[in-house]
């Protein structure tokens, strides 16, 4: 059944490309650019329970398109790879048996694929151009870690969806290709982790089993990026 519902998914997944191809295809672009991006940032989340979260350092790469009226309009399509998560910060503390365990950072990974969709407004200012825009994602977790509380496994959400709002500053390079800088928010919609209440979990400190409090997890992820974009040309002729 589980690998029905994935079966499921990419089918609109792969619907979902198509009508927006077919969009691309029918919009009357001055231009098309296709590209790469990568960078940094930090992803956080709130978790229940008083467990204080410090932001993760992230990464991701895309691979990205996209057509431009002669207006500045432009529709994007994006896939790529974007790390999520948190972590948490463990005092020094001492077991039931006694053994004393210093402080440490301990991370929760959520490796997720990423297909984002959206439409962006240039303006250009001097020799930059200043782009601001809104996109909406599909997230897929294809691989987790927990270093710390690995009885939320079961509870891990696989697909997720949220928004984007972009801004960035993006210069050309030649009559063929763009060099630009990109900040982007990304808070999720949907749960990364979602535990009921009363859930029986396992605690590290202890080594016992306890009733844990509802756990309603979302990613809110900040990242800066470059990236490169090859620039197509179009020319109407009458």
């Amino acid at each position: 059944m589980h690998d029905l519902s994935i079966f499921t998914s990419m089918n609109r997944i792969y619907i979902l490309l198509f009508m927006i191809l077919a969009l691309k295809a029918n919009l009357q672009a001055q231009s098309n650019g296709y590209g790469v991006r990568v960078g940094s940032g930090f992803s956080s989340q709130r978790w229940q329970g008083g467990s204080g979260r410090n932001p993760l350092l992230t990464y991701h790469a895309d691979y990205y398109m996209d057509s431009e009226s002669e207006k500045g309009n432009i529709l994007y399509l994006a896939l790529g790879y974007h790390l999520r998560g948190s972590s948490i910060y463990i005092n020094r503390f001492v077991d039931q048996f006694g053994n004393v365990y210093s402080g440490s950072n301990f991370a929760m990974k959520f490796h997720n694929a990423v297909l984002e969709l959206g439409a962006k407004k240039a303006k250009t200012v001097n020799n930059w151009r200043l782009i601001y825009g809104l996109g909406i994602r599909g997230e897929y977790t294809f691989k987790h870690k927990l270093e710390i509380y690995q009885g939320y496994e079961d509870f891990i959400r696989k697909f997720n969806y949220g928004f984007t709002l972009l801004g960035a500053a993006e210069t050309r390079i030649n009559k063929f290709a763009a060099f630009g800088i990109e900040a982007r928010i990304c808070p999720d919609a949907s749960r990364q982790v979602y535990v009921p209440a009363a859930i029986p979990i396992y605690d590290p400190f202890t080594g016992g089993v306890q009733p844990g409090v509802e756990q309603s997890i979302r990613n809110l992820s900040v990242e800066v990026g470059v990236y490169i974009r090859l620039i197509q040309i179009i020319q109407y002729i009458e």
